[in-house]
């Protein structure tokens, strides 16, 4: 079994028998390290992903983050990020997936002027909500929930084409739905992300693709507002809020979001799972047919005006922040 050490510099080594070269760590996530590779047959850039060492101190977590990964690999849909292979150095497993370089939709929130996130036009919803909807629809329906869909999972390429990324700690609905969180919450791990995590999932309940919606609507709510429904000092916090309190309304925390825009994204940020959508894809329908039938919001075409963008160096499938 790989160090602890280990895991935490693999820049440098050959993976697979020598098919990865890794270049450079990238950066780290909830759930694990990400490392720049290069595919030295196919001569093209790859990303690595190997979990944290505090998961690998359950001694049947290698098998299961390979097994899963090994069902991920077998997901084909335009607008996935494509996991390419898994394998372990050392007793470590890790995932091999492709390399994105155009940023992710956190990147693409415009900054003011003390770096504070700002909101971006409704319109701009367009260019990435129906085709992650579709994505999130695609693995539902084949037995995965993601469950931890953020700005930071959204990624796109070079030429602008959008992609849902990161589902490494993604799980079999069969093996989710057991009435309690994932036993690695044991690990100190917290699956998932505490500002877009539903309310059943963070009660423990019974869960499945809906959680997703609802993360989702929680990621529309911060780009159309520059900031997401609930925050807290702590983890356990924001989980309160997430599952007693009622998220202020887009249309009086911004103007520039129509009514019926944000009564569109509240409907998906419902606590029951049953007053959501059916699906992702009739969820996206509805906040883009509104945008579509309101009015051009002048004033917050002004104020894109004096909004920079965050503009990334590097970006990858994996580096969740």
């Amino acid at each position: 079994m790989a160090t602890n050490t280990d895991v935490l510099n693999w820049a440098g080594l050959l993976l697979s028998g020598g098919r990865y070269e890794v270049k450079a760590k990238l950066g780290e996530g909830g759930m694990g390290f990400v490392y720049r590779a290069r595919h030295r047959k196919l001569d093209t850039d790859v990303v690595i992903k190997v979990p944290r060492p505090a998961l690998l101190q359950d001694p049947e977590f290698a098998a299961r983050f390979t097994r899963e990964i090994r069902a991920l690999v077998k997901l084909e849909h335009p607008h996935v990020v494509k996991i390419i292979d898994v394998d372990d150095h050392g007793g470590v497993p890790f995932a091999v997936m492709s390399y994105l370089a155009g940023g992710s939709l956190e990147d693409r929130q415009p900054l003011g002027p003390q770096r504070q996130p700002l909101p971006t036009p409704p319109e701009e919803l367009a260019d990435w909500l129906g085709p992650i909807a579709s994505a999130l629809d695609y693995v539902h329906k084949r037995g995965f929930v993601h469950r931890d869909v953020k700005p930071a999972n959204i990624l796109f390429d070079g030429q602008g084409h959008v992609y849902l990324s990161d589902f490494g700690v993604a799980k079999a609905v069969a093996e989710t739905q057991k009435g309690q969180l994932d036993s690695l919450t044991g690990t100190g791990v917290v699956l998932g992300t505490p500002q877009y995590m539903a309310p059943e999932m963070a009660l423990g309940q019974k869960y499945d693709g809906r959680v997703d919606q609802y993360a989702l609507a929680v990621t529309v709510y911060e780009m159309l507002s520059g900031r997401v429904p609930f925050t807290g000092s702590t983890a356990a916090a924001i989980l309160l809020k997430q599952t007693t309190e009622e998220p202020r309304p887009l249309h009086a925390l911004c103007d520039s979001v129509p009514r019926a825009v944000s009564e569109a994204v509240h409907r998906a940020l419902a606590k029951d799972p049953a007053k959501r959508y059916p699906n992702c894809t009739a969820m996206a329908k509805e906040i883009l047919a509104a945008v579509a039938a309101s009015p051009r919001q002048g004033n917050a075409l002004s104020t894109i005006k004096h909004q920079t963008s965050r503009v990334p160096v590097i970006s990858c499938p994996q580096c969740s922040k």
